[in-house]
This record gives C-alpha cells, sequence and structure tokens, in this order.
C-alpha cells in the first residue's frame, strides 16, 4: 500500500544503523500509532527487521534500494530530513537539560529522570552522531551546530570522547 512504501523509501533517511518507531514517525510526518502498524506491515513483508525494543533496521541491500527508489513528490526525502532532524534536535535538548537540572531545580517533562534520558541519549547515540554528519552534509548547518553542543555533556558523562571529536570537527567545517 501507499503508507508502506512511502515509509519504506523514507527510512534510509535516517542515517544510524537502526531507527526508532519515533524517529520513523517524525520521518513520516504521522501519528505514532499509524507508524507503528506501517512498521508492522513491512516487518510482515520482510522488508525491516525489528531490533531492540521499538527499533527496527533494514538489510543493507534493501537500504540502498529504498534510498534509490524515486520520491513520489518534490523533496519528500528533503522534508522528512528535516523532521527527523528537528526531532532529534527537540530531543537531544530536553535530555541535555535534564543531564543539566540541578538538585532542586524543575526537570524538563519529557524525561520522567535523568536515567531516562541518558536510557534515550544512550539508544540514539549512533542516530545522533551520524545525524550531525548528515546535517552539515544537506546545508543543514544550524543543526550541525546545536547537535553537538547538546550532545556535550551527555558524551563527557559516557566518557565517549572520540564521538565527541568526531561531531566538533564535523561541526567546525
Amino acid at each position: 500500500d501507499e503508507d508502506a512504501a512511502r515509509l519504506f523509501r523514507l527510512l534510509p533517511a535516517d542515517p544510524g544503523p537502526d531507527v526508532s518507531t519515533a524517529a520513523a514517525t517524525a520521518l513520516a510526518g504521522w501519528p505514532a500509532g499509524r507508524t507503528r502498524a506501517v512498521l508492522g506491515r513491512l516487518v510482515r513483508a520482510h522488508l525491516v527487521e525489528p531490533g531492540a525494543r521499538g527499533r527496527w533496521r533494514m538489510h543493507d541491500l534493501l537500504r540502498l534500494y529504498a534510498s534509490q527508489i524515486p520520491a513520489h513528490g518534490p523533496g519528500e526525502r528533503q522534508y522528512a530530513v528535516g523532521r527527523l532532524l528537528a526531532w532529534y534536535l527537540r530531543r537531544t535538548q530536553a535530555a541535555d537539560d535534564h543531564l543539566r537540572t540541578l538538585a532542586g531545580e524543575s526537570a524538563p517533562v519529557e524525561f520522567t529522570s535523568r536515567e531516562d534520558a541518558l536510557t534515550w541519549l544512550d539508544a540514539h547515540r549512533p542516530n545522533l552522531i551520524a545525524a550531525v554528519a548528515m546535517a552539515a552534509d544537506t546545508g543543514r548547518h544550524q543543526e550541525a551546530m546545536l547537535l553537538p553542543l547538546y550532545l556535550g555533556e551527555y558524551l563527557h558523562w559516557r566518557r565517549r570522547s572520540d564521538d565527541w571529536l568526531a561531531v566538533l570537527a564535523v561541526s567546525r567545517d
């Protein structure tokens, strides 16, 4: 069906090794329930594989094929990338705000706890690191500059100096 075909074409726009249901929802611009239903159809068609809880991946050849299928509308993939980067930026900023909240201060409501924010960042780290490069490559300089800033505290906490240097080098160029 058209929804499954559209999501199949858009999933490779996420630069990470897999994609969360929420990120797929941002790519498609649909409500979460619709995205979950379409992902289920893609799984039954063996076009997408379930990964860790709430995450999905495509075989490399299917991912390559899907990325080469022409888009139906003008700018379909560019709009999807814009929605995805905006979502990554909002969530990463909220997680960063939560990590930087001091005891006794009110924390942002998007995450229930510091552990919740860290869990989200841990699950999305490869995608976020790759998203910085994708933002820079597609001329989205604001996202390429802000994502590393919002990732800094987290990467410091997790002692991921290699990732920190990589995103700084990309955002600097």
